[in-house]
C-alpha cells in the first residue's frame, strides 16, 4: 500500500461525472518530471436506511425536514432559493378527489412516489445541502418488534413523534409537534374546516395529527414484513410487482400509523361487550376510510347516503360539524333490520353481489359471487336460500347478534371519526410518510439492476391504464426539472421510468445496499402458504 499525502476535495453537483487529475513531480538527475493519472468518479447522494446515518447526519436532515415542514412555500423560496419545496406545497400535490388517483393503483405508484422524494430532496438540500431524505425499512420493525411495532425508535419525541400523541388534539409531537396542516377553501379537495385532507375527516385540528387507535381500540395489529417482501420478490413482471408493492408490502402502513379517534360509535365499546370480535373490528379498522369513502360517494350510480358539512367556521365544535347518514342516523335500531342494511351495503358498494355470476345458473356459487372488498371473508358465513338466492351473515354469531353487529356497522359507516393525516390522501403532511415510500424505489431499483441474473426474465413492460389520467405511459405528470434541467417541460411517466433508472448517470442518488439479511430465511424459503390477507 503505497503512502503520501492526500487531499480532499467536496464534489457538489451530484449526477455528475468528474475527471481527476493527479499530477506528481519527480526531481530526477536529468530533471525534474511530471507524472499524470486520470480517473473519472461520479458524485452521488447515497440514499440510506434512517437508522444507518451518523448521529450529525441525522439531526442535519431532522432539522431540514422540520423547516420544510413549518415554513410556507413562498417563504422557504424567499430564503433558501427557488428549489425549496414544502411539505405543505407537497401534499397539496399528493392530495387526490374521490375519482381517481393518478398516484395510486397503478405503474405510477413507482414513478410518482419516486418523483415526490426527489422534488423533496431538492427542498432539504436548499436547506442543507448534505442532506437527502433516507428510507425507512419498516420490515425491521415488524420482524423484531411484531404488533409492537409502534416502540421503534422512529416513535420517539427525538424522531418522527409518538405512534399516539399525549395531548387531547393527538397532534404530532416531538420535534415534529406543530407542524400545521394545509388549509385552503380554494382547493378542490378539503374539509368542512378548510383543512386539505380527506373531506369525511371533519377533524378542526390546525396541526398534523396520529393516534394508535381504530375508534376506541388499539391497534394490535401487524405492518407489513419479511414475508410481504419476499412475495414481491417473487413477482415476474411490472404489473405484478406493483400490485405486491403498493397492496402487499405498502399494504396497511398509512391506516395503521394515521388511526381514527372521537367516533360517534366506538369500537371499545363493542369491544368490551364482545371481545372475542377484536379481530374482526381490527378488520373493519383498517378498511375505514375505504368504506367511508363508498358511503359518501356512492356506486353504480346511486348517490352516497353519508353527508358531510361544507363549511363549518372556526368555532363550531366538532361534534356539530361531522359526517352522518340523515336517512338511517334517525332511525332506531328497532327499526333497522338486516335486510335494510345489506342492501344499504350493497348500494354503497361495500358489500355487494356479483350479479353475473348470480345469473349463471339457477344455483349459482354463492361463496364466488359474494364481493367483500373490505371486510374478509373468513368473517362471513355465506347461504343459499330455499329460493335458489344467496344471503350471507357474520359466523360465530346468533341470530340477535348478528342484527346487532349490523346496526353497528351501519352506524359506524355511516359516522366517520377524526382521521390521522397518515389515513387520508394528506398523509404527505405527516413527517413520517417521507421515508416510508424510498424502500418502494429500492426495491424497484434492485430488480431492475439484476446484479446477480435474479430477475433476467422479469417483464418490465409497463402496462396502460387509460382509466385514471396520470396511469400510461405518455401521461404527462406534475413534475419537471427534478435534476435542475432547466427545460420547464413537464415529464411523462416514460420521462420518469427513465430518469430513475438506477443505472442513469444523471440520477442524484444512489442507495446504500440492497441487502435484506434479516429477511433471508423467509426470501430463500418463500411459500404462498405463509401470505397473509391485508
Amino acid at each position: 500500500t503505497a503512502e503520501g499525502k492526500a487531499t480532499a476535495f467536496m464534489f457538489t453537483e451530484a449526477g455528475s461525472k468528474y475527471i481527476i487529475e493527479l499530477k506528481r513531480q519527480s526531481d530526477l538527475p536529468s530533471g525534474p518530471t511530471i507524472h499524470v493519472r486520470h480517473a473519472e468518479a461520479m458524485c452521488k447522494y447515497v440514499r440510506r436506511e434512517i437508522r444507518s446515518l451518523t448521529d450529525n447526519d441525522r439531526e442535519a436532515y431532522f432539522h431540514a425536514m422540520e423547516v420544510v415542514g413549518r415554513t410556507p412555500l413562498k417563504e422557504g423560496q424567499k430564503t433558501y432559493g427557488d428549489r425549496f419545496v414544502s411539505i405543505g406545497y407537497e401534499t397539496l400535490k399528493h392530495v387526490h378527489s374521490n375519482d381517481c388517483s393518478p398516484y395510486h393503483g397503478w405503474l405510477s405508484f413507482f414513478t410518482a412516489h419516486a418523483a415526490f422524494t426527489l422534488e423533496l430532496d431538492a427542498g432539504l438540500q436548499a436547506v442543507n445541502p448534505s442532506v437527502i431524505q433516507p428510507y425507512w425499512d419498516f420490515t425491521v420493525d415488524s420482524l423484531e418488534l411484531g404488533n409492537d411495532w409502534d416502540q421503534s425508535q422512529l416513535f420517539s419525541d427525538l424522531w418522527y413523534g409518538n405512534a399516539t400523541p399525549s395531548n387531547f388534539e393527538r397532534s404530532v409531537d416531538g420535534r415534529f409537534s406543530a407542524t400545521p396542516m394545509t388549509t385552503s377553501f380554494d382547493f378542490s379537495v378539503h374539509n368542512a374546516y378548510g383543512r386539505v385532507t380527506d373531506t369525511r375527516n371533519c377533524d378542526p385540528s390546525p396541526y398534523v395529527t396520529r393516534a394508535h387507535e381504530f375508534c376506541g381500540i388499539d391497534i394490535d395489529y401487524p405492518i407489513p414484513g419479511c414475508q410481504e417482501l419476499a412475495q414481491c420478490l417473487q413477482t415476474e413482471n411490472l404489473v405484478d410487482l406493483h400490485d405486491c408493492s403498493e397492496n402487499v408490502l405498502h399494504g396497511n402502513i398509512h391506516t395503521v400509523i394515521g388511526g381514527f379517534w372521537d367516533c360517534k360509535y366506538s369500537m371499545k365499546d363493542y369491544a368490551k361487550k364482545y371481545p372475542q370480535r377484536e379481530e374482526l373490528l381490527l378488520n373493519v379498522g383498517v378498511r375505514s376510510v375505504n368504506i367511508w369513502q363508498k358511503m359518501n360517494a356512492g356506486a353504480k350510480g346511486i348517490p352516497g347516503v353519508m353527508k358531510c358539512p361544507s363549511y363549518c367556521d372556526e368555532e363550531t365544535p366538532y361534534d356539530e360539524c361531522r359526517c352522518s347518514c340523515p336517512e338511517y342516523d334517525k332511525m332506531s335500531s328497532e327499526d333497522l333490520n338486516t335486510t335494510v342494511i345489506k342492501q344499504v351495503l350493497s348500494d354503497m358498494g361495500v358489500i355487494t353481489w356479483d350479479q353475473e355470476e348470480l345469473s349463471k345458473s339457477a344455483r349459482p356459487d354463492c361463496n364466488k359471487a359474494l364481493t367483500s372488498h373490505y371486510l374478509y371473508k373468513k368473517f362471513m358465513e355465506v347461504q343459499e336460500t330455499d329460493d335458489g338466492g344467496c344471503d350471507y351473515k357474520f359466523t360465530n354469531m346468533t341470530s340477535d347478534e348478528n342484527r346487532e353487529f349490523f346496526v353497528f356497522l351501519l352506524n359506524y359507516a355511516c359516522n366517520p371519526g377524526k382521521m390521522g393525516a397518515m389515513s387520508t390522501g394528506a398523509a404527505a403532511n405527516d413527517p413520517l410518510f417521507w421515508p416510508i415510500h424510498p424502500l418502494f424505489d429500492r426495491l424497484w431499483a434492485y430488480i431492475r439492476l439484476d446484479v446477480d441474473g435474479s430477475f433476467s426474465n422479469f417483464n418490465h413492460t409497463w402496462v396502460d391504464d387509460a382509466s385514471c389520467q396520470g396511469r400510461s405511459y405518455e401521461d404527462i405528470m406534475p413534475w419537471k426539472d427534478l435534476l435542475d434541467e432547466g427545460s420547464g417541460k413537464f415529464y411523462t411517466n416514460e420521462d420518469l421510468y427513465d430518469l430513475f433508472d438506477p443505472t442513469n448517470e444523471k440520477l442524484t442518488y444512489v442507495y446504500e445496499h440492497f441487502d435484506w439479511e434479516h429477511c433471508s430465511s423467509f426470501i430463500q424459503n418463500y411459500t404462498a402458504d405463509n401470505n397473509r390477507v391485508w
